[in-house]
């Protein structure tokens, strides 16, 4: 059976995308009239969670660098003497938009430094995810690796030495949570509802449509997970992505098409328009173009598995070497360690349910002995502009999809030999 067309016309896709385009503006009007009036104001007073406190040293003066939850949903960054522990308490604070640190249009839509003092600190009864979160760590000596499994689970920020060592090794996006982590849990929640299903479905509603029931019975939990880990931006994003995708399977519209990508993410920058200075999430988007321009040039499905991962690897390469300078030959092993993390994963996180979390502790230490050793290179931002032209056009022209694997090889053999 033939896929279906998204839109019948080209009248039909310009109407779409100039009504998206119309959100996006509006959305955009409203931000920058809220942050016109957050800048006006010499100071005021607001409630806060501490979402993540670090400790600093500059000039013999201990501080600490706070991320900060606002309770309209805003994230801030500031700094404080005090040397409470105030990960996780509630803080009245005051702040100060118009202090000598001038605060963008761009800064206020990714979050921003912004000075301020605290005015009180209250305790707050543990949430079941907090508490979730001292039950993972407790079942681990090493705090860094405590803090690698809270990172993987509960979107919980990274202990800065932590945060190195996954750069070291290439595999921050298996840390981050996002399309990765729901795409295996939503893979093994289906495989653990099938047989369920099935054996319901048999004797009570054979008149039901197994994909759509199991599809929205999916999505339900990974939602209720979602929400769980307090709706990370980079899982909230990747969830609308699925949502969409399992959309467009079961009205039998051709998935694996940038046609979709496109609308994917204008109606996420439509509805989450936050996302247009979010580096995450155009990184994601790169990764997932990436894939389609792959499975565009290549059928053979045997080649495919082996491919994707180490072509993926390769082509994204001069994208993230244009941001980050940190650069170890320990990084390709990253391709190793996204095939072994589909089922470390979910295995992992069973056997933290049954407090047997520490399982794999001895190997991960083992790595983490490795000594950090980078070079620090950085391609030029022309370079990048040229890649991504290249990687335009060879969504037309077999040609430049070539061409664009050759500069990627190129943009390896510099930064690693």
């Amino acid at each position: 059976m033939q896929k279906l067309p998204i839109f019948t016309s080209n009248k039909e896709r310009s109407l779409f995308f100039a009504l998206l385009f119309a959100i996006f503006l509006f959305w955009m009007f409203f931000l920058y009239k809220e942050y016109k009036e957050f800048i006006s104001k010499p100071f005021f007073y607001t409630t806060a969670k501490v979402i993540n406190a670090s400790k600093r040293v500059k000039n013999s003066r201990k501080y600490q660098v706070l991320k900060l939850k606002l309770e309209d949903g805003k994230i801030i960054y500031t700094t404080t003497n005090k040397s409470l522990d105030l990960k996780n308490k509630i803080v009245r604070i005051k702040l100060y938009p118009q202090s000598k640190i001038k605060i963008t249009f761009i800064d206020y839509l990714r979050g921003f430094f912004i000075f301020s003092k605290i005015l009180k600190v209250s305790k707050v009864q543990k949430s079941i995810r907090e508490k979730f979160q001292d039950f993972i760590n407790s079942q681990h000596k090493n705090t860094q690796i405590s803090s690698f499994y809270s990172a993987i689970f509960l979107a919980t920020p990274l202990k800065k030495d932590v945060r190195k060592r996954m750069s070291f090794f290439g595999i921050n996006h298996l840390v981050a949570l996002s399309g990765f982590h729901l795409g295996i849990i939503s893979t093994t929640l289906f495989f653990i509802f099938f047989p369920i299903y099935n054996f319901l479905q048999k004797r009570f509603f054979p008149w039901r449509q197994r994909e759509f029931d199991l599809g929205i019975l999916v999505l339900g939990v990974l939602f209720g997970y979602l929400y769980f880990v307090d709706m990370p931006a980079s899982l909230l994003r990747s969830y609308v992505m699925m949502l969409l995708a399992w959309i467009a399977l079961m009205f039998w519209i051709e998935l694996f098409s940038f046609e979709f990508l496109e609308i994917t993410i204008a109606l996420i920058l439509a509805f989450f328009p936050k996302m247009v200075v979010s580096l995450s999430f155009w990184l994601s988007v790169g990764g997932v173009f990436y894939i389609f321009l792959i499975l565009h040039y290549i059928k053979n499905k045997k080649v495919l598995l082996f491919l994707i991962p180490v072509l993926i690897h390769i082509l994204m390469i001069p994208v993230a070497h244009s941001i980050f300078d940190e650069v170890s030959i320990y990084q390709w092993s990253s391709i190793l360690f996204s095939w072994i993390f589909i089922p470390f994963y979910p295995i992992s996180f069973i056997l933290h349910l049954i407090g047997f979390g520490g399982a794999f502790d001895s190997i991960l230490e083992r790595l983490w002995s490795i000594p950090l050793e980078f070079e620090y290179k950085k391609l030029s931002i022309y370079f990048l502009f040229l890649y991504l032209f290249s990687s335009i056009l060879a969504i037309r022209y077999k040609f430049f999809f070539f061409f664009t694997i050759v500069l990627a090889i190129f943009c390896a053999f510099y930064l690693y030999l």
